[in-house]
């Protein structure tokens, strides 16, 4: 009798700990997703696109992080089609993430691309380190850490 009484504290023991143990991790899973659900847009100006530079390259640098009184302003050559006469940035931070998508205007018609640098500055970025991740619609072009 004591063996059985003993045996169904521990059994209840084991399910208790199992309990807590999935609960826990619930809980960690639901919060880390509620933070990732809910990212800082951020104001995008000084959105300025150059036309076709002359000659030909085959490697383009990283961009250029420039950051001062929460303003990043960014300087990124690319390799955009030719008639592309703007881009729109679209930009927020997720966590240590800042999040850029570029939007090119997919009714051109031009059939050539050249290099082209593209400029805009990022508002009210708080310091810290990030990983930056720069798109263009669903291709990733950049995934750095930067220390701002």
């Amino acid at each position: 009798m004591y063996k059985a009484k003993t045996m169904k504290k521990n059994a209840f023991i084991v399910v208790v700990t199992g309990i807590m143990a999935v609960v826990a991790t619930m809980v960690t899973v639901f919060s880390s997703c509620d933070r990732r659900q809910n990212p800082q847009k951020l104001t995008v100006s000084d959105n300025e696109l150059s036309a076709c530079h002359a000659g030909e390259k085959s490697e383009f640098p990283d961009p250029i992080f420039n950051y001062g009184h929460g303003e990043l302003q960014i300087i990124h050559e690319l390799m955009l089609n030719c008639a592309a006469s703007s881009v729109d940035v679209d930009a927020h931070v997720v966590d240590n993430e800042i999040v850029i998508n570029y939007l090119v205007d997919d009714n051109i018609s031009a059939n050539c691309l050249c290099p082209k640098t593209l400029e805009y500055t990022l508002h009210n970025v708080p310091r810290g380190t990030y990983t930056v991740i720069i798109t263009i619609g669903e291709a990733e072009i950049y995934h750095h850490t930067v220390t701002l």
